[in-house]
């Protein structure tokens, strides 16, 4: 569930909402803990009352997610802070009785808490929920694995001075994601920098004291829940860059940075804008403070750095801090990134400690580049991908001009690369030679490529060709799910094939077996299909008949559409001599 907070809303609407949300989530805790203490019974819980209680709809009523738009601290009614705090607190609390030993508050402190709060309704609130909070923690751990009672919190458009300081210290003390947001490129706010170093002071301080109450217990139970950061819309300045620099190391679980850009063409065509400024001794100064930060986050996962117009020299300056042994995602879409910065994705890719599995490459806006697409070097990328790296899963390229002779490295990449299963090439302006060579290694590819995204504008001139050329690589390719050509290339065979694919044709069978009883067996089509009128067998497996069947039905509707009373016959024949082709005993059966 979202609870959207708008600035202008006014004192009431925004307690009455607050107040609310407050009252779903004790009714969360509430059920978690009644579903604990059915599990705590001497009587095992049957399957039918586990999933009753999963199935509960108190079970949704945890926030999933916070949205604070255009709100401005400095004029904010405290009332309304106070309440906000009060529910934020609420899983705060129960997280943190858990760790202190599962010891629930005597009966004399919540009293006092109601005396002292009754006329603030939100406290009031908080006071009734103390109901065997560490029950109801553990409930969400037992009956529910799967269950993530993390929050994202997202300020949009916010500004203010000191109080907004310490707004933003309470949302990282008791969110396990931040969001800041302007719908416009601006320079990053200084009381927004320092409220970010103060957040994550008050959660270093918190887990220290935590890990010093016990020495037992892990770093990960301490109570910083903060994972991620982004920043979007806002341009680092020396300042901000080093209280980001004394931020970041504060938060050594941290896994997702996003540092996002939101420029618009003009203002990039003009001027040379990029998130770090456009003055060189600034940029220098920016990059590398965040070069220092990113190499004090040893558990970084995410790396978001999209439209931020980074030139060639400080992207490839930011990517060294990366640690190749826990950077699983690196977003770079809308950069710089020519031969400085592949070279450093080279020795990340090349790493035997790599574990990088999604890289975006999209948009890489050089200078001078023409209808807002540049020429992009990816041979350097290729030859590191078909030699030295297993870890990459996904590779997204698109809205570039890739030159045929880079196609076809990468094409050899799609053949031979063991862990691929994602590659979208879309907006490349690609011609007949690579998309030839594109379509000859799909042939040759293994069963871990599974989606290949080729649509868009490409430079494709002999339709015919390519066409046909991808449709005889496709039929040799069982594996292939997914298979997006331009529209010009696109047709009913190629669909067709596919929908096999998905419908499990890498189940046909070998020339010297029948119908085999797990479709999942990995055969390869050797040769056409045979079919057996006299004794009802053949080489397609069961799996597939129910899509050969759909198929047949439809064209023939569609042959005689146009005459009267002949689709349905026409269709219930073909069926029928399918069916009989399949053997009645199969069809019965």
């Amino acid at each position: 569930m979202r609870l959207f907070l708008h600035g202008r809303l006014g004192t009431v609407n925004l307690l009455d909402r607050i107040e609310t949300a407050s009252r779903d989530e004790i009714e969360h805790e509430r059920f978690c803990s009644a579903a604990c203490s059915m599990s705590s019974m001497p009587v095992p819980l049957s399957p039918s009352s586990s999933s009753s209680l999963s199935s509960s709809p108190n079970s949704r009523y945890f926030h999933t997610s916070l949205l604070l738009s255009n709100w401005d601290m400095d004029e904010m009614d405290q009332e309304v802070v106070d309440a906000l705090e009060t529910f934020l607190r609420i899983p705060c609390q129960q997280e943190q009785q858990q760790h202190h030993h599962h010891q629930p508050a005597p009966q004399i402190e919540l009293l006092e808490l109601q005396h002292k709060n009754k006329n603030q309704p939100c406290h009031e609130i908080l006071a009734s929920s103390s109901f065997s909070s560490s029950r109801s923690s553990l409930t969400n751990h037992e009956l529910h694995p799967d269950a993530d009672d993390s929050r994202e919190v997202i300020l949009q458009n916010c500004k203010g001075g000191e109080r907004l300081e310490h707004f933003l210290a309470l949302l990282m003390e008791t969110n396990s994601a931040l969001t800041v947001r302007y719908d416009k490129q601006q320079t990053m706010p200084v009381h927004l920098a320092r409220g970010l170093l103060r957040g994550a002071q008050d959660c270093s301080q918190s887990s220290h004291k935590g890990d010093g109450e016990d020495d037992d217990d892990d770093d990960e139970n301490n109570f910083c829940r903060l994972r991620s950061i982004a920043l979007k819309g806002t341009t680092i300045t020396p300042l901000a860059a080093n209280y980001l620099q004394m931020t970041l190391p504060l938060l050594p679980h941290m896994e997702e940075l996003t540092l996002q850009g939101n420029f618009i063409l003009s203002d990039l065509d003009k001027k040379k804008s990029s998130i770090v400024g456009n003055s060189y001794s600034k940029m220098v100064r920016v990059v590398e403070s965040l070069h220092t930060a990113l190499q004090s986050l040893p558990r970084l996962k995410h790396l978001d750095l999209q439209r931020c117009h980074l030139p060639d020299e400080f992207l490839a300056d930011i990517l060294e801090a990366v640690d190749p042994e826990s950077i699983e995602t690196l977003k770079l879409n809308g950069n710089m990134a020519h031969s400085e910065s592949q070279h450093v994705l080279g020795l990340l890719l090349s790493d035997g400690r790599c574990r990088l599995r999604h890289l975006d490459l999209s948009w890489q806006r050089l200078p001078n580049a023409k209808r807002n697409r540049s020429v992009l070097d990816v041979g350097r990328l290729a030859a590191v991908l078909v030699d030295q790296n297993t870890s990459l899963a996904t590779l997204e390229l698109s809205e570039n001009i890739l030159l045929d002779e880079d196609v076809f490295d990468l094409a050899m990449v799609l053949s031979i690369h063991p862990g691929l299963s994602r590659v979208s090439l879309q907006d490349c302006h690609i011609g007949d030679r690579g998309m030839v060579a594109l379509a000859h290694h799909l042939a040759r590819c293994k069963e871990n490529l599974k989606n290949v995204y080729l649509d868009g504008k490409q430079g494709v001139r002999d339709t015919k060709l390519v066409r046909k050329t991808f449709f005889e690589s496709l039929l040799r390719n069982v594996y292939l799910r997914e298979l997006a050509l331009p529209g010009t290339v696109q047709n009913e065979s190629t669909d067709w094939a596919l929908e096999l694919n998905r419908a499990g044709r890498r189940a046909l069978l070998q020339p010297d077996e029948r119908d085999c009883s797990d479709p999942a067996i990995e055969c390869k089509l050797h040769a056409s299909p045979s079919f057996d009128s006299q004794t009802g067998t053949n080489h397609i497996p069961d799996g597939l008949w129910p899509r050969v069947l759909e198929r047949a039905d439809r064209i023939a509707r569609r042959e005689y559409l146009s005459e009267d009373d002949s689709a349905e016959m026409k269709a219930a024949s073909a069926v029928y001599l399918l069916l009989r082709e399949k053997g009645y005993h199969a069809a019965l059966g």
